[in-house]
């Protein structure tokens, strides 16, 4: 059942709760965004064969590395269709955070259903409440964002 662009559009504007993600990561167990609550989390939307967001892993190591003890959490969320190839770009690139796969039929994605997501990289930063406090930060873009919010 699909939901409308312009609901799955609002569910990403600044202000608004995102919605509840519950999907798997490499070993089995799924994990719920609504379970990241009380930290800023980087929704992370990327497939291992997207160039440009191979290209901002270094990135995202970086801002991990600097503000994950802080309250900073990064929820990778894979739209790879063959599961063997999001595993292998894993542990190949070694992303130290939760990583997830939504690999339904493509009318059952929440990449087409309960969030926007035309293109990728795309990420969605929340606050603690799980609000959308931005989008689309990349680079170092992130990492001013961040500091805004820790380095108070």
């Amino acid at each position: 059942q699909q939901i409308s662009v312009r609901k799955a559009t609002a569910s990403l504007q600044v202000g608004n709760v995102a919605p509840d993600i519950d999907l798997p990561s490499p070993d089995g167990k799924n994990y719920k965004l609504s379970d990241l609550k009380g930290k800023v989390v980087l929704l992370d939307f990327w497939a291992s064969w997207c160039g440009p967001c191979v290209k901002e892993i270094p990135h995202l190591k970086k801002a991990y590395e600097t503000y994950h003890k802080k309250g900073f959490e990064i929820l990778s969320v894979s739209i790879d269709r063959k599961k063997n190839q999001w595993l292998k770009a894993v542990d190949r690139y070694k992303m130290p955070w939760i990583s997830v796969i939504d690999n339904a039929k493509n009318e059952e994605k929440i990449t087409q259903t309960l969030y926007y997501v035309p293109s990728i990289p795309r990420t969605v930063l929340l606050d603690t409440k799980g609000k959308v406090i931005g989008k689309d930060f990349r680079g170092a873009a992130l990492e001013q964002q961040l500091s805004k919010i820790f380095d108070n």
